[in-house]
């Protein structure tokens, strides 16, 4: 048997001498103590990454947004929030607490849709911090002669500070009605600013 330590090999095939057992025996304690310390850095770490600020929330009952033709507004629909760190819901809005430092995060949206009107059109949706675009925020879909659900993703980065809001907002190039039927909104710290 051999038995690679740090800076010593044991090889034996009978049994260790009390030198050898005392050498295992100071191996095995600072293995097991290096392991402690190190659970404790991840248990630390993990507690540390659940704290920052992450929150989501989900439509839950469908609503036509009406629409002004190529003027955004605020997607209608009742949300309902997921899970929240930091942040509090209102219907289609995240705040960051009052007393959070500021962070930069990651918005995802997933959205399905309809509209009333069998007319091909374009549709847009943002996201809006405070009431105003998020540059570069935007994902356009075109929307055909059709009445069935259409789907559109996206995703972007943005700074908040302390009671900064977010919210998905959406326009049709007509002024087509559209409908969220489904959709959740996620947003997930990247760095703290």
């Amino acid at each position: 048997m051999t038995i690679e330590l740090a800076n010593t090999s044991i090889n034996r095939s009978s049994s260790f001498s009390l030198a050898e057992k005392r050498t295992l025996r100071e191996a095995f304690d600072a293995t097991a103590e290096e392991m402690v310390a190190a659970d404790a850095t991840l248990t630390t770490a993990v507690a540390r990454l659940n704290a920052l600020p992450h929150g989501s929330y989900y439509f839950s009952t469908p609503a036509a947004t009406a629409n002004a033709a190529a003027t955004p507004i605020k997607a209608a629909g009742t949300t309902t929030a997921g899970t929240l760190q930091n942040f509090t819901h209102a219907n289609n809005r995240l705040t960051l607490n009052a007393a959070t430092p500021s962070v930069r995060v990651q918005v995802n949206a997933n959205i399905s849709f309809t509209r009333p009107v069998n007319a091909t059109t374009i549709a847009t949706f943002y996201i809006y911090k405070n009431g105003v675009v998020v540059p570069g925020s935007n994902t356009t879909r075109t929307v055909l002669s059709t009445t069935d659900a259409f789907n559109i993703s996206l995703c972007t980065q943005v700074s908040l500070a302390a009671t900064d809001y977010l919210e998905l907002w959406c326009a049709t190039v007509n002024g087509d009605d559209i409908t969220v039927q489904t959709g959740n909104i996620t947003v997930h710290t990247i760095a703290t600013v």
